[in-house]
């Protein structure tokens, strides 16, 4: 099984963040998400500048509400890592059950 690249999503996710603060700028900046995500006031700022080395799920969920995207917005990577995972699952699973 293909492990998932952490550094890869983190990454991912650090650049779209980046790009909708960009796109928002006059509606929020990076102190102002933090705290309307719940979570520590320079949050966002340590994110983006590495300061945090990877966000944990829980802490992109705050943000994504927060922003009110879908997470997939943030790492869409990461959905198209778990379709890959589930059609591993079930290849495996038919081979298991003889080809059916």
């Amino acid at each position: 099984m293909k492990d998932i690249d952490t550094d890869a999503l983190t990454a991912e996710f650090k650049k779209n963040l980046a790009e909708i603060l960009k796109e928002r700028k006059a509606k929020t900046n990076p102190k102002r998400l933090s705290i309307e995500a719940g979570l520590g006031e320079t949050a966002v700022r340590d994110i983006l500048q590495n300061r945090s080395a990877s966000p944990k799920l829980e802490t992109v969920y705050k943000l994504a509400k927060a922003l009110r995207v879908p997470v997939y917005r943030l790492i869409p990577s990461m959905i198209d890592q778990s379709y890959e995972h589930i059609a591993r699952l079930e290849d495996e699973i038919k081979h298991l059950m003889g080809g059916k």
